[in-house]
């Protein structure tokens, strides 16, 4: 695990990304369980929570995760934004996940939120490459990997992957 204690922590301008709480679950519910084309949805509650308990796992084993989005103003939670361990073929990375309430998209939370997350990766973990990898008809989500510091990607890319990458280059063969 790394030292990356403040990561339970991180605000924006607009923004405090915190780390879940079991209560976040009724969010995950709202907001995940929008049905949409390109993204995996929460069914129900019960499924919600069980996602709560992944990412708290996560946490706990690595010490940084998702967190939660909220409106600095009135505290509202508006999505979910954060860094998850995983394994590439070129080693090990961390992806990169935003999902945001679609009543709140179109303001640049997302990519608030997400180059936050870029940035506080980058210099807490310097040593992992972040990674989004977006469905090619996404292109919300594709800009939004672009605001964050992310690079296209197309040599990591599969038929259903478009990858985005910092540090640039990262996991490219010669």
């Amino acid at each position: 695990m790394s030292d990356i204690s403040t990561a339970e922590q991180v605000p924006t301008d607009r923004l405090a990304l915190l780390r879940p709480v079991p209560a976040d679950a009724e969010a995950i519910l709202r907001i995940c369980g929008v049905a949409e084309p390109w993204v995996t949805v929460v069914p129900n509650l019960v499924a919600a929570q069980r996602l709560y308990l992944e990412w708290d796992e996560h946490w706990r084993r690595h010490g940084y995760g998702y967190w939660t989005v909220r409106t600095r103003t009135d505290d509202t939670v508006v999505g979910f934004c954060g860094i998850r361990s995983m394994n590439m073929p070129a080693g090990p990375a961390l992806n990169l996940f935003y999902r945001l309430a679609p009543a709140t998209r179109g303001q640049g939370f997302a990519a608030e939120a997400a180059s936050a997350v870029v940035a506080h990766a980058r210099t807490h973990l310097p040593k992992l490459p972040v990674i989004a990898r977006i469905q090619p008809e996404n292109d919300a989500s594709h800009r939004v990997a672009e605001r964050a510091g992310l690079s296209r990607a197309e040599y990591l890319d599969t038929d259903s992957w478009h990858h985005y990458v910092a540090p640039s280059g990262w996991g490219h063969v010669d």
